[in-house]
């Protein structure tokens, strides 16, 4: 529980907080908001589209925040309900503003949804498990899979964090110069004022996050078939180190789009953010 609290802190004090240019800061702190990746970042949301059933009645999205991007206003548009389901009031008062009567408003846990079983006719999960304490990630899997509707799926959009190779391999030197940085800074805030990381900490909650490898899931004894593909191969960390408009940019991103799609299970396992399609 007290990890589940620090999260819906976190969301409630600072992620779903909106910013002077009318952003969350949630998408400030963890997107890349520049020109040169929007394109890519556009057709990656859009990707979803390809998975999920058109239409239906209830659409139901877990952990929906305040569907902070406009792509995702789309993946329900012609189903009869989208149920808002999240452990942030805040986040479910910005839905509301989206898509008022069309949809419905339930402040719950991913790990005890309540609903009954085969009650929707797909489910959306979009960053939310890695959020999720690690030994109960497992249940949220098992949640979403219960309350589908027979023949239908569900997608969820993880993480593979520190364990994804293409961008450990990627982002080894840049890790090296961060440790060397962080060094150096820590010993100098010690010198200067001790207290100063520690009074930092305690004003500004702090996001749990932790993700399990691939070799985690593949461990696993489900009850249910899921596939993996690729949502986004790259980390935003690799974005903003390599990616500019002066080293075309777009046109890498384009490129990198394309081997996604020409091979998307390769790329899920070894690239930033899986895809996983549960089916029932």
């Amino acid at each position: 529980m007290e990890v589940k609290k620090r999260v819906q802190d976190f969301y409630e004090q600072v992620g779903w907080q909106k910013t002077e240019v009318e952003l969350f800061s949630d998408a400030e702190q963890f997107e890349d908001l520049r020109l040169v990746s929007r394109d890519y970042i556009h057709k990656c949301h859009m990707r979803l589209k390809r998975y999920l059933k058109p239409n239906g009645k209830y659409f139901l999205d877990v952990a929906s925040g305040p569907i902070q991007y406009a792509e995702y206003l789309t993946y329900s548009k012609d189903y009869d309900i989208r149920i808002c389901v999240d452990i942030s009031v805040l986040a479910l008062k910005e839905a509301r503003k989206k898509i008022g009567n069309k949809g419905a408003y339930i402040l719950a846990d991913i790990t005890n949804l309540p609903f009954k079983d085969s009650a929707v006719d797909a489910v959306l999960s979009l960053h939310t498990i890695y959020h999720v304490p690690s030994n109960e990630q497992n249940k949220a899997f098992q949640e979403i899979h219960r309350v589908l509707k027979p023949g239908a799926s569900a997608i969820v959009v993880y993480s593979w964090g520190e364990h994804s190779p293409l961008m450990g391999l990627a982002l080894y030197p840049m890790k090296i110069m961060q440790t060397l940085k962080q060094s150096v800074t820590s010993t100098l805030i010690r010198r200067i004022k001790p207290d100063i990381s520690k009074s930092c900490q305690d004003h500004q909650p702090q996001l749990y996050f932790y993700t399990h490898d691939y070799k985690y899931f593949a461990g696993q004894k489900w009850r249910f078939s899921f596939d993996i593909l690729v949502w986004r191969s790259l980390s935003v960390a690799f974005m903003k180190r390599y990616i500019h408009s002066w080293l075309l940019g777009r046109q890498l991103l384009s490129l990198i789009f394309w081997l996604e799609d020409k091979f998307p299970h390769l790329a899920g396992r070894l690239g930033q953010y899986p895809l996983f399609i549960i089916k029932k």
